[in-house]
C-alpha cells in the first residue's frame, strides 16, 4: 500500500486506489465478462479488444465491423466523500504501550464509463452491465475495496459519425464506492503531572499514569470543517 513519510518521523499508510489501478481492475474484469481469458500482462491479446482510454502512447485505429470496448475511471466529487470516521486503536506491535494507531476512513465515489463499438456493441454493453451483479465479479471488486452502487442505468445507443460512416456505438456508465482507510502511528503521553496552586503557592501535586487511555472513536465530521 502507498506510504508517505513526514519530516516529523511519522508516516501515513493508505489503501486508496489511483485511477490507473481502478482502470486496470475493470479492464481485467470487463474482458472476462465479455468471454475473454486475459492474462496478467497488458500485452495479452484480450486487451486488444478491451482497452483503456487516454493511453500514453495512443492506440491503433480499428475496423467498423470489429467489436471494441473502451473504458475510463473518473473520481466523483460527492458530499458523502467529505465525511470521515476516525478511531484510535492499541498498537499491538509496540510492547511499550507508548503509541496508538490512528485510523480514519471515508467513502470515495468512482464513475466508470464504457464505450462499445461494433456489430455486437449492444450485447457487449448488456453483458457488462448484467455481469456486475455476479458474485465472482462483486467479490473481485470487494477485494480492492470497490462496491457497486446498484442503481445502474441502461446502456445508451448513440451512433457515431466518423469519416462519412455511422459507427454502431453504445455507452454505459456505472458508479462505485471505494472505502479508503488511512493509518498512522502516534506517540502517547505516558504520565502527566497536575499541579494545584493558590495564592499561597503550590498546595498539591498529582501524578497521572495514562496507560490504557487514548483509544476509541474520536469523531465524525467533514474534512476541513
Amino acid at each position: 500500500m502507498p506510504v508517505i513519510n513526514y519530516p516529523n518521523g511519522t508516516s501515513l499508510v493508505t489503501n486508496a486506489l489511483n485511477p490507473q489501478q481502478v482502470q486496470n481492475t475493470f479492464q481485467y474484469l470487463t474482458a472476462q465478462m465479455l468471454g475473454y481469458n486475459p492474462g496478467a500482462s497488458i500485452s495479452d491479446p484480450a486487451y486488444q479488444w478491451v482497452r483503456q482510454e487516454w493511453p500514453t502512447d495512443g492506440q491503433p485505429a480499428w475496423e467498423i465491423d470489429k467489436n471494441y470496448t473502451f473504458l475510463r475511471a473518473v473520481e466523483k466529487n460527492e458530499e458523502y466523500g467529505r465525511i470521515y470516521d476516525g478511531t484510535y486503536v492499541p498498537n499491538v506491535t509496540d510492547g511499550s504501550g507508548e503509541s496508538v494507531i490512528q485510523q480514519f476512513q471515508y467513502n470515495r465515489g468512482w464513475q466508470l464509463f464504457w464505450v462499445f463499438y461494433g456489430p455486437n456493441s449492444a450485447s457487449n454493453a448488456q453483458f457488462t452491465r448484467d455481469g456486475m451483479i455476479l458474485d465472482w465479479v462483486r467479490q473481485s471488486l470487494a477485494a480492492s475495496g470497490l462496491y457497486l452502487v446498484p442503481a445502474m442505468v441502461r446502456p445508451q445507443r448513440g451512433k457515431e459519425l466518423y469519416q462519412g460512416r455511422w459507427w454502431e456505438r453504445f455507452d454505459l456508465q456505472i458508479e462505485y464506492n471505494e472505502v479508503v482507510t488511512n493509518t498512522t502511528v502516534l506517540d502517547t503521553i505516558g504520565e502527566a503531572g497536575i499541579f494545584v496552586y493558590t495564592q499561597k503557592g503550590l498546595i498539591a501535586e498529582i501524578d497521572v499514569n495514562t496507560a490504557g487511555y487514548g483509544t476509541g472513536q474520536y469523531g465524525r465530521g467533514p474534512f476541513g470543517g
